[in-house]
């Protein structure tokens, strides 16, 4: 009975050292709609999810946007307690425990209106110009088909030149995250001309992807089983009950 009353005294001492701290959640410094930084604020679809999901845990937080590969460094040294948002690999799971996804990564394809260009299979694709960011990867079989110069691609750095380029029909089509481009279509001054004249059509070719928040295995946090589980819970329901296109519509309409 002593040994009971001991275990439960040394619990309540951790949980109430918890609900005392301020917890670090790191995100990416540019990647908007999900996590920017506008007018000297922090925001996004993401940050605003996290910023609530951790407000119903009752987890004090302040929220840092780093470059990705800082972010990354800080959240394995446990610098960063959390982070969003990660797409699962086994190298990341080293050092750091996923909860649930904040958002499901989709691909789009952006074309000029007059295109008949279908993505249903990747040799839709063959023998067509496309466009993709700097660094990108659409999946191993793209990647393949490209290397084999079965699909023309050209990498861009900026959204804005790949944007003007199909609507101009000097390239078949630009794949990038689907929400990223809308957002970009809606918060540029991209002449209005520009974006009636191109559309989007949504890819098969690959699967929608989770992107993951996450907790360091160096935090304090990460034996928290009892809070991490309230956060998991509450995210899985977002995406399940249709919430999280309230909170994305404040920035894509």
């Amino acid at each position: 009975m002593k040994k009971h009353l001991i275990v439960i005294f040394i619990s309540l001492i951790s949980s109430a050292a918890i609900c005392g701290e301020k917890f670090v959640v790191c995100g990416d410094d540019h990647f908007p709609p999900y996590s920017f930084t506008k007018d000297s604020k922090t925001v996004g679809i993401d940050v605003d999810l996290v910023q609530h999901v951790m407000k119903k845990a009752n987890v004090d937080i302040t929220i840092k946007l780093l470059s990705w590969k800082r972010l990354l460094v800080d959240l394995r040294s446990g610098k960063c307690d959390f982070a969003f948002s990660l797409f699962q690999t086994p190298e990341r799971q080293t050092y750091s425990d996923y909860l649930a996804p904040v958002h499901m990564s989709s691909l789009a394809i952006l074309v000029n209106k007059s295109s008949k260009l279908v993505m249903k299979d990747l040799n839709d694709l063959f023998n067509h110009k496309l466009l993709i960011p700097l660094g990108f990867s659409i999946s191993k079989e793209f990647d393949l088909a490209r290397k084999a110069k079965q699909i023309k691609v050209s990498e861009v750095r900026d959204m804005r030149n790949a944007i003007v380029q199909v609507s101009r029909g000097r390239a078949d089509g630009y794949i990038n995250n689907s929400e990223f481009v809308r957002y970009y279509m809606v918060s540029s001054d991209l002449p209005e001309k520009i974006k009636s004249s191109v559309k989007f059509i949504q890819t098969s070719i690959v699967k929608s992807r989770p992107a993951f928040l996450v907790v360091s295995k160096k935090s304090k946090m990460a034996k928290q089983a009892e809070t991490l589980s309230k956060i998991k819970k509450e995210l899985e329901n977002i995406l399940a009950d249709g919430r999280y296109k309230i909170f994305s519509e404040k920035y894509l309409q």
